[in-house]
């Protein structure tokens, strides 16, 4: 009889776990937390609705360099609309991308939550 070998699941690098929400799986434990709070505001009436992984490309020149998936999208109830990133530890490549969406998109209203 062979024997069966069990491999383990891969590890995210920086320790965060796949965590579900409302039926939808999230990056990590402070993403799902992020999008409870949406819901709470959304039920009280604060934002009118909210998106999660919002892809911004970023383009220099026509150009497509890549592509910046944001946590969440959230449309306010007096008409604006701002971008929500949940950060637990900025990467090289995070400072990259983000100095790049801000060069791209320079009246972005980003809010940073740290986890």
């Amino acid at each position: 009889m062979p024997a069966t070998v069990r491999i383990p699941a891969k590890r995210n690098k920086y320790g965060s776990k796949i965590t579900e929400y409302n039926g939808r799986k999230y990056h990590s434990a402070a993403e799902a937390k992020q999008a409870a709070e949406l819901d709470l505001l959304l039920r009280c009436r604060q934002i009118v609705s909210w998106d999660a992984q919002v892809p911004m490309p970023i383009r220099i020149n026509g150009i497509y360099i890549c592509t910046l998936i944001l946590d969440f999208g959230v449309h306010e109830s007096r008409g604006k609309f701002y971008y929500i990133e949940t950060k637990g530890f900025k990467t090289a490549i995070y400072r990259l991308k983000l100095k790049l969406l801000k060069a791209c998109y320079p009246y972005i209203d980003l809010r940073i939550v740290r986890a």
